[in-house]
């Protein structure tokens, strides 16, 4: 949580000290998305289920009707359960039921590039770049063991921001794919994020 207000104290000043070079009206904005993640590679082999338990919320400064810079933070969850079974857990075999968990918490600074507008749509070009906390869970029953970590991650994305009649209230739609260095056992972490929600231009 204390990492979490400074990540948040470090956007806003950062976000701040631009728009003062740029603008003085400040033209911030600040967006609250639901979240879709599929994963892919190593983690679809330990976890091949969508998970539908996410959301991420951005605040940046949007400067030259183009660009917006800012940061982010993002909350997923991936999840699922198997059939009670017997399983070889390291010297040992155990028979229960099987649950794997891997949760993600982000804090990324992210730019963005809107190249031209499509009547009231923009596209959507951009990056985000910062750590992620990921805690790998497997439990058999109640018994189990688990591994928690901060790694460096990024995510490019594509979509569209689309004004949904008053100026300062658009529609986003994202797709993002989120690639983490966590060992999965056999390759990092990864997985596209669908994202949809609202940006508020303040």
């Amino acid at each position: 949580m204390k990492l979490l207000t400074i990540f948040i104290l470090l956007i806003t000043f950062f976000t701040l000290g631009f728009a003062q070079r740029y603008d003085e009206n400040n033209n911030y904005i600040a967006s609250f998305n639901y979240n879709i993640s599929v994963p892919t590679g190593s983690l679809k082999d330990f976890i091949d289920e969508t998970s539908y338990y996410g959301w991420n919320f951005d605040f940046g400064y949007v400067f030259d009707r183009k660009f917006e810079i800012g940061g982010r933070a993002g909350l997923y969850d991936f999840y699922q359960e198997f059939r009670r079974d017997t399983y070889s857990n390291g010297n040992a075999a155990v028979t229960a039921n099987k649950f794997q968990r891997v949760k993600e918490f982000e804090m990324m600074a992210n730019g963005r590039y809107f190249p031209f507008a499509l009547g009231y749509t923009k596209p959507i070009f951009g990056m985000g770049a910062g750590f992620t906390k990921v805690t790998k869970t497997v439990l058999y029953g109640r018994y189990g063991s688990g591994e928690q970590k901060w790694v460096f991650s990024f995510a490019p994305e594509l979509g569209f921001r689309t004004q949904l009649g008053p100026k300062r209230l658009w529609l986003n739609t994202l797709v993002r794919y989120h690639y983490s260095f966590f060992d999965m056992g056999d390759g990092n972490l990864q997985n596209f994020k669908f994202n949809f929600g609202l940006s508020f231009i303040m």
